[in-house]
């Protein structure tokens, strides 16, 4: 009866996984205002805007800025006065899909556009479902590393393409709202 209980283990973390990645797509798709502007902050950035307008950027304007087939479409909607949820755009094959969904708050109190990306449930739990059960494995050392440098990597470099993305996303949303620019 021990025999199959690492198995039951798997089962229901696989199970878990799936269902906050089924969750959190109906609330992406449903463009629900607390899926965007909650959760764990994997990316924050400030931009100062010396002078800015009342309008800010359109919908339009950024999506047509975050077009492209490598990393994939980013797509916004309006979720509060002054405020964008962002998220991949869903169907978007790419070679690196962007993994991260977020805010971007044009804040006229402070003079400048904040950005907050956050992680996504379901790839939390896989990461550390992976890196709890990594070490049960029964092998020596050595031959443990290679899989924990693999988690390394597709933890890593999807995070600095995101973190890249992020930081252009930030930069031109403060850069569109310090001019005057027609629709």
């Amino acid at each position: 009866m021990q025999s199959g209980t690492p198995l039951i283990l798997l089962l229901v973390a696989i199970g878990l996984i799936a269902l906050s990645s089924w969750v959190e797509e109906a609330l992406s798709i449903g463009w629900n205002r607390i899926y965007f502007t909650m959760g764990l902050p994997i990316i924050v950035l400030q931009v100062p805007v010396e002078s800015y307008h009342t309008n800010i950027p359109s919908v339009p304007r950024l999506e047509a800025q975050f077009r492209s087939a490598v990393t994939g479409s980013v797509v916004f909607r309006q979720i509060a006065p002054g405020t964008y949820g962002f998220r991949g755009k869903l169907f978007d094959f790419a070679l690196f899909r962007v993994g991260i969904h977020g805010m971007l708050f044009f804040d006229r109190e402070k003079g400048r556009v904040v950005l907050k990306g956050f992680a996504g449930l379901g790839e939390l739990l896989l990461y550390l479902f992976l890196l709890t059960i990594v070490p049960l494995i029964p092998s020596p050392w050595f031959e443990r590393l290679l899989p924990f440098s693999c988690i390394g990597l597709f933890i890593g470099i999807p995070y600095l393409i995101d973190l890249r993305r992020c930081a252009k996303l930030a930069s031109f949303a403060a850069s569109a709202w310090s001019r005057i620019y027609s629709p």
